[in-house]
């Protein structure tokens, strides 16, 4: 992998990052329908929350610390289930899913060029990059950001 073809994969995660923050922080202070948006904003981010911080933690940290390390298929629910997030507030959840989408920029700032070549065994893929980990992430992202975006949109329609 060239430096430039990181970069501009890091830069996809910056845009994705920025497509985050504006859309959270264009959640209305009051909503007159809490249990519309507000719940289906807060699951979303929530799961991504737990999603995030296991992917960083257990897949790509392992990827650059280990030799093709087994990487076990990730368990949503179970994460979700065994979460601490269940117990914060949607505020609290955005704060903290934007903190790590900062971390795993700074982390990949600081991760060198040749080390996204490094792979790891997934459960049910086989072997997969780093670098392919960072392409489902920036997917992931556009896929998350859709769904807030319909959330934030079906709510608009019910008031």
């Amino acid at each position: 992998m060239n430096d430039g073809y990181r970069s501009n994969l890091i830069k996809n995660i910056e845009e994705n990052l920025n497509d985050f923050q504006s859309i959270l922080s264009s959640l209305p202070d009051h909503n007159p329908n809490p249990e519309n948006s507000r719940l289906k904003i807060r699951e979303i981010i929530r799961t991504v929350t737990v999603v995030e911080e296991d992917i960083l933690e257990m897949r790509l940290k392992k990827i650059i610390e280990l030799e093709n390390p087994y990487l076990p298929a990730i368990q949503v629910e179970r994460l979700k289930e065994q979460a601490i997030q269940n117990q914060r507030s949607l505020e609290q959840l955005i704060e903290k899913f934007l903190y790590q989408k900062k971390e795993i920029i700074r982390f990949l700032y600081n991760i060198p060029v040749f080390s996204w070549d490094r792979t790891g065994f997934h459960e049910l893929e086989g072997h997969v990059t780093f670098e392919e980990f960072i392409r489902r992430m920036i997917r992931n992202d556009k896929q998350n950001i859709s769904l807030l975006r319909e959330s934030l949109e079906s709510d608009e329609g019910l008031n």
